[in-house]
């Protein structure tokens, strides 16, 4: 029956996101964890310590993982030990960008006292690598942001050019009326 509970908790905590990121906690005191929360919290992520056992059999049931051995000996590897899981209430994968951004800067800020374990996008199991190439990705305003420089690039490129043109003309020209006058 509780264990019933905790199952439907984790699965309406899950709910529909494209993914999480899985970390062990364990290295952190009362402080570090109330500033790793307090941290989590600024950045729109939410934290839920979990049971391993319970857990696998929640998330192995929302992406469908059954007969690959491979897929499930990773899978299996990342519920070792204590495990925290991390999501953000954040739209698609951005959620999971936001959950990974924000582990990686409080990490940065207190030198690896939690473990990166990996995590999930959109049904493909992360490892920790893929976790830490996530935070490097800029957020979706700063994507937005780069897009319309390069849209923005050549028109400000023809627009210089254009400039230049006509000032070489109006230069021509001027040099022209110049010679015409000492001529008389």
């Amino acid at each position: 029956m509780l264990n019933n509970l905790i199952i439907r908790d984790l699965e309406d905590y899950l709910g529909d996101a494209e993914g999480f990121v899985l970390v062990n906690p364990e290295g952190l005191d009362s402080g570090l964890t109330f500033d790793f929360r307090k941290k989590l919290r600024e950045s729109g992520v939410t934290v839920k310590i979990i049971n391993n056992r319970l857990a696998k059999r929640v998330i192995r049931e929302k992406i469908g993982l059954n007969g690959d051995a491979d897929a499930n000996a990773t899978f299996d590897e990342l519920f070792r030990g204590q495990t925290a899981i991390l999501t953000s209430g954040a739209e698609g994968s951005d959620g999971v960008i936001a959950s990974a951004k924000a582990v990686s800067g409080w990490l940065k800020k207190n030198k690896k006292k939690v473990a990166i374990k990996g995590g999930l996008l959109e049904g493909q199991l992360l490892n920790q690598a893929d976790v830490e190439g996530l935070a490097d990705i800029p957020d979706t305003q700063a994507l937005y942001g780069q897009i319309a420089g390069l849209f923005q690039a050549p028109v400000r490129n023809l627009a210089t050019a254009t400039q230049q043109i006509i000032t070489k003309v109006v230069y021509a020209l001027q040099a022209i009326k110049e010679k015409k006058e000492q001529e008389g």
